[in-house]
């Protein structure tokens, strides 16, 4: 009987090496069929034949998809209580608009995180990324924090 275990390990060794040597293209063999290509976290790049050059694919956030907050339809009912976001930071949201005769936003009220502060900005500094449902500025917060109580006409 041990001979006949130690015939069918073997056998199921040689089973094993073959298999590997299938899946792999032999056993000690460089995969260079997969050389330079991503692997699963990392960004695709492609290099162009004229300049060389890496380019990266990964996908962005475009700014053309953002829309200027006087130019959105309806901005009371749009833009009010988005969040606001200025250099990918949650500052606060929109509390209320301002309209211009047109019917356009003029004004933008934003209460800050804080619970306390609100300022008053111009419409034309805030944008609507449509995208992601929130508001977009690159006002810096405690520069529109210092506006606090400033309301202009």
């Amino acid at each position: 009987m041990g001979s006949y275990l130690t015939g069918a390990a073997t056998a199921a060794l040689f089973a094993f090496i073959a298999g590997a040597w299938a899946a792999n293209d032999g056993l000690f063999s460089d995969d260079t069929a997969s050389v330079g290509a991503p692997h699963q976290g990392q960004a695709v790049e492609a290099i162009s034949v004229d300049d060389q050059t890496p380019h990266d694919f990964t996908p962005r956030e475009a700014e053309t998809d953002h829309v200027p907050a006087p130019a959105v339809h309806d901005p009371e009912r749009i833009l009010t209580n988005l969040t606001v976001y200025a250099d990918g930071r949650d500052i606060g949201h929109i509390r209320s608009i301002e309209l211009n005769p047109q019917g356009e936003a003029a004004r933008v009220e934003i209460a800050f995180n804080d619970g306390q502060s609100t300022a008053w900005v111009d419409a034309k500094s805030i944008a609507y990324d449509a995208a992601h449902r929130r508001a977009v500025t690159a006002l810096d917060p405690g520069e529109m924090k210092a506006l606090e109580h400033a309301r202009f006409h």
